[in-house]
């Protein structure tokens, strides 16, 4: 469909962004909200609680009145997600990114994306997703915090590690790989989620020259101007989320964004003495400041401490 037909139907706004989620995205067109005996219930699935609380939405425990199958559903108010820019975008348009990234997956450390919820008679959308009952391994909310141990680093870093090299080989990069976008299954198993910041890579071409993620995890190449490998940087945010694994804290910290890129561009990086040799040698790779000498992810999964346990 052409822009200005889009225009002309009323599904852009101004600058671009779409007023509505893409039909072709949609599974489920028809959404119904009833209540009984002070219960909820989304089409055919019974809201427990609230799991969570964003910006733009909440995420919410369902359960399916038929199997009892529990799901997590995000849900978003189209509305305010019409309203909300990011340059000539609306978040709208965000979300939908993130819904044809996560249609694209399919592997055991990624979150699965069931379902998408979307009436054009109805102000919400909903995204019906696999549930995970542990939470995350370590949540940036609470920083500094206890180190894990290395034995349970690992078993978390493998599990990062695996869903990294599927997107990698898929040309999809992250973009804000950290423990906040890691989920646990009650098995302890890790699931990378957020693909909100996610993007799909043209002819395997993975330079990028905008930083998306969180600025504690941004690669040192990603802290200047032009261009950058999408998949380095994923790599530099994997290798600082198993830093704070193992130290409680992110290498580098301000609140100054200017100083915090010179701090990732410049500053030593410290290690805690009870580390295992392994351990930090596997750290001192994966940070290394200059992307072309920084290990990449066959390496990573052939690295000796990788091979413990």
């Amino acid at each position: 469909m052409s822009a200005a037909l889009m225009e002309r139907r009323g599904l852009m706004g101004i600058g671009g962004g779409p007023q509505e989620i893409s039909r072709n995205l949609v599974d489920t067109p028809i959404v119904t909200i009833r209540k009984e005996d002070g219960r909820k219930f989304i089409n055919q699935y019974e809201t427990l609680k609230e799991l969570g609380k964003g910006s733009f939405g909440k995420v919410k425990l369902i359960k399916h009145t038929e199997t009892g199958e529990l799901f997590a559903l995000k849900v978003f108010n189209k509305n305010v997600l019409r309203k909300k820019r990011m340059g000539t975008r609306n978040m709208l348009q965000d979300v939908e990114h993130e819904i044809r990234i996560m249609k694209q997956m399919d592997h055991p450390s990624c979150i699965k994306l069931y379902e998408v919820l979307d009436s054009p008679d109805y102000h919400k959308l909903f995204l019906r997703l696999e549930y995970c009952e542990g939470g995350h391994p370590i949540c940036t909310e609470n920083l500094p915090t206890d180190p894990l141990p290395e034995a349970a680093a690992r078993k978390y870093f493998r599990g990062l590690l695996d869903g990294l090299d599927y997107i990698h080989s898929s040309n999809i990069i992250h973009r804000d790989i950290k423990p906040e976008n890691l989920l646990l299954t009650k098995d302890g198993m890790i699931k990378l989620a957020d693909f909100g910041t996610g993007q799909v890579l043209e002819d395997g071409n993975d330079l990028i020259n905008k930083s998306a993620g969180t600025p504690a995890f941004t690669a040192p190449e990603a802290c200047v101007e032009g261009d950058f490998s999408g998949k380095g940087a994923d790599i530099w945010a994997a290798g600082v989320t198993l830093y704070l694994f193992v130290h409680g804290k992110c290498p580098f910290i301000s609140n100054n964004l200017v100083q915090i890129f010179q701090m990732i561009r410049e500053d030593p990086i410290e290690f805690s003495p009870t580390l295992s040799h392994n351990c930090r040698d596997l750290l001192e790779k994966i940070l290394e400041k200059d992307p072309k000498k920084r290990i990449q992810i066959p390496d990573i999964k052939n690295h000796e401490w990788l091979k413990e346990d």
